[in-house]
Parts: C-alpha cells; structure tokens; sequence
C-alpha cells in the first residue's frame, strides 16, 4: 500500500572510513521524528569528502503506536498525536543521558545537534552532567530555533512539556538558565545558536541563547521550519553544520592514518550537488 509505504533509513555516518572518536547525536523538537533530520543527514552524507568521518544518532522520543502510524497519515497529524503522549522536559532529558550511554559508550565525547525544544532537552541534559560530576561528555552544541527564553505560543499549551517553554512564569526555563549560567556551561560545550530572522514561533531574542558572549549564526529568510530542512550545499543552517564537522575532523583526527591528507591542504572538495538537490520533504516540528 502507498499509503504505509515504508520510508528508507536515515544516513548512519558520513562515509565508509575511520570513524572518529565524537558521536553526533540528532535531537528532534516537539511534535517531531528522526525524520526531522533526512534532508541534513542525507546532504551530510552525499556531500562529505573526506574518507574519515562520524556516525550519526537519532534520539527519538515519542511512541510511535497505532495511532502514528495507521491514523498519522499527514505529517502534522503525527505531531499532534505525539504531543498528546508527552513526557515532561526533565525526563527527557534523562532518556536522552539514558540513550547516550547505551548507545555511544565507545565514544569520548559528542556533538549535540538539536531542533527547536530538543535544544532544551540537550541543555538540560549537559546541565544534569555538570551537576553529577562537573563534566560532559558533549564536546559542542547546536541549536536550531530553540526557545532558550520561551515562545509565545507556549503560553497557550495544554500539555507540560509545552508549558515549560512558555516566556513569562516558566520555571523550568528560570532554573536551566540559571544553572546553565551558574555551571558556565557555555565555556565548556561551545555552544552555537542557530536563529531562523523570519521564524514565528521561536523570535530571534530566544533562539539567541542567554550566553555573556554567544556564537550566534543568523540564517537569513528562513523559518522554524526550513532553518534544518537544507535544499542545497549553501543553506546557511546545513553549512554550519559541515564546517563544525569539518573542524572536528582537524581536531580529533589524532592517531587515525589518513590517505588523502592534501584535501585538508585545499580545503573543501567541489560538490556537484549545490542548487541540484532534490528537495526532501522534512517533518515540520515546534
């Protein structure tokens, strides 16, 4: 049946070489999916060029029943099913630490990658790190729209994980950011704010974090939306993504022979994807 037609696997790494020793871990938003991540993670591995590289990780946070899947059959009637069976921040944030150590023991250190409220979950979970040992295993931090000071919209949620995004009287977001300021996460995980200038739902003043001093990318003309749905190479939100990569690769390449050492001489390899890349439909999630 069309209608159930089963969609192919997300990418699993960038390439077929080393693997270097920092796990990148996708954390979708609300309302969302692994499939949040198709359009940059198949983009990732179509256009790396580099034989070493880094495998992938998609936490997944909702259960995914009957409902989902023989009643979602729009991608926002699947968000809203979701949000009906939610869980609060707090225990996210505790299955995202539960589903790193399970599945990326072999790894040091890791790259969090997240969209919008997943940007919470992953803040949350670097916070409960520091407090337990004073360290992280997350090396960096990317956030997409994520609403470090709350949404408006989150003032008219009916579920608690909605509700703790909310801008005035959110207690969650008082004390993460507070404990986040108090533990100078920032110095620790390098954190990069990704802003969408025209995103409706999470303002620019949010999605800039709260950091004395911020690595702030703005990506122009795009929303909460199409600031993680990349449709070509230069997409300012999927650029960033493969230069953070790409240093990361100079950094942690320590002790791993590569064969092709002139490409980092010359920088990056020409890609003949640019403009030509098909469009890939990505679950749209707050």
């Amino acid at each position: 049946m069309g209608l159930f037609k089963r969609k192919k696997e997300l990418p699993a790494d960038t390439g077929d070489g080393e693997t270097i020793s920092i796990a990148v871990v996708f954390v979708h938003g609300l309302g969302g999916s692994r499939e949040t991540w198709r359009a940059m993670s198949e983009l990732l591995r179509n256009e790396w060029k580099y034989k070493n590289g880094f495998k992938f990780y998609y936490l997944h946070y909702y259960l995914d029943g009957f409902l989902i899947k023989y009643l979602g059959w729009f991608d926002w009637m699947k968000s809203i099913l979701r949000v009906l069976n939610s869980a609060s921040l707090e225990s996210l944030a505790v299955g995202l630490d539960s589903y790193i150590e399970v599945n990326c023991r072999e790894f040091d250190k890791i790259l969090l990658v997240s969209h919008s409220m997943g940007g919470l979950i992953s803040k949350k979970y670097i916070v409960n790190s520091l407090e337990k040992s004073h360290q992280t295993k997350v090396h960096k931090y990317i956030t997409y729209a994520t609403p470090h000071s709350g949404s408006i919209w989150a003032e008219f949620g009916f579920k608690k994980q909605i509700r703790q995004m909310k801008v005035y009287n959110s207690d969650f977001l008082t004390r993460l950011n507070e404990d986040w300021a108090s533990f100078r996460a920032y110095e620790k995980v390098k954190p990069t704010y990704v802003v969408g200038d025209v995103d409706w739902i999470v303002k620019d003043w949010s999605a800039s974090g709260t950091d004395p001093e911020s690595s702030i990318v703005w990506a122009s003309g795009h929303d909460h939306f199409s600031v993680i749905n990349p449709k070509s190479t230069d997409h300012v939100g999927y650029r960033q993504l493969y230069n953070t990569l790409e240093d990361l690769l100079i950094e942690f390449e320590d002790g791993i022979e590569d064969d092709y050492e002139d490409e980092f001489d010359t920088g990056l390899v020409s890609s003949s994807f640019g403009e030509d890349f098909d469009e890939i439909d990505s679950e749209e999630d707050i």
